[in-house]
């Protein structure tokens, strides 16, 4: 009798399905931790109510009279939801390595999960610079410009602008969280993050290895070596993470300094769909359909640091 396989093994679409969201929930982007999740964002368009500073008057010993009052709604932000789908098709010669894809260490199930993470991280870093963001009902997308105090331009040098282009120095770094604490973003409350390139990553231990003496050498290989030990550390007092996916023009990255609650993110989504394609020779395809999004509620939380990696540090 011939020996046909023709049929997926009884539960296999089952057990893909939750073995992947599994990996999902234990294995984190490298972005994972930025923005506040709005677990009632599933509509692919939603807004939120911008909310005003509040300011107290002081009244010591006042009497009657009116109570200090302001509206506390500034205006509307709004985020879309973003779809991505992708597929992996099987030979029904290759069955038996696509039966082993249900295994959490399986090549497969591993490469679903990491293409979906990068994603992931995608959305979150267009959204730090995104020019677009709802205005009021029916809430249209609005082109604006980003805020000046946002960037920090390649040509900083240590206080001031300067006139050619430098690496990402602490002086820019520095410069950033300066303007954080000056619009009254309490640093000792929020959880800030530090995203560079592996460029400047190289770039930064190669001069620790030069100058071990100095300042930056001691606050950067205590970082450094705690990545190689696979435990968690802060530079400068913030995290630090290192990320392929920075925005980058030629030797130009935009390298990104935020307060987790600077985002709204929706509830990541995503489904496994297992199939057999009578018509390419019964061949199994494992499709991925997947749903997230994030938009930057606080400009004054988010800040994007130039660096030109073809330039060498030096302090």
């Amino acid at each position: 009798m011939a020996d046909t396989y023709y049929a997926l093994p009884a539960g296999f679409r089952e057990r893909l399905s939750d073995e992947y969201h599994r990996q999902i929930q234990q294995e984190d982007a490298k972005f994972a931790a930025v923005g506040m999740v709005q677990p009632n964002w599933i509509q692919t368009q939603q807004s939120f109510r911008v909310l005003a500073k509040v300011e107290l008057v002081e009244s010591t010993g006042q009497r009657f009279g009116d109570t200090q009052q302001g509206e506390a709604q500034v205006g509307f932000r709004s985020g879309f939801l973003r779809d991505f789908e992708g597929a992996i098709d099987f030979d029904r010669n290759d069955r038996d390595r696509l039966y082993t894809a249900t295994t959490p260490t399986s090549e497969t199930m591993q490469n679903l999960v990491a293409a979906f993470n990068r994603k992931r991280d995608d959305v979150i870093i267009d959204a730090a610079s995104a020019f677009t963001y709802g205005g009021p009902k029916p809430y249209n997308t609005v082109q604006s410009p980003l805020p000046a105090n946002m960037e920090i331009p390649v040509t900083w040098g240590k206080t001031t602008n300067g006139v050619t282009n430098t690496n990402l120095t602490i002086w820019k770094v520095q410069e950033a969280i300066t303007r954080m604490r000056e619009l009254d973003v309490d640093l000792d409350r929020e959880m800030v993050t530090l995203a560079i390139p592996p460029r400047v990553e190289s770039a930064w231990l190669q001069y620790a290895m030069s100058a071990p003496n100095t300042p930056f050498a001691m606050a950067f290989m205590p970082w450094y070596q705690s990545t190689q030990e696979n435990r968690s550390s802060k530079f400068m007092g913030v995290n630090l993470i290192v990320s392929n996916r920075l925005q980058r023009v030629g030797n130009i990255y935009t390298c990104l300094l935020f307060a987790k609650s600077a985002f709204y993110t929706s509830p990541a989504s995503s489904d496994v769909l297992v199939d057999i394609i009578p018509s390419r020779r019964h061949m199994i395809q494992i499709a991925f359909y997947g749903k997230f999004g994030a938009m930057r509620m606080y400009d004054e939380k988010v800040y994007l640091l130039y660096a030109d990696t073809s330039v060498d540090i030096t302090y």
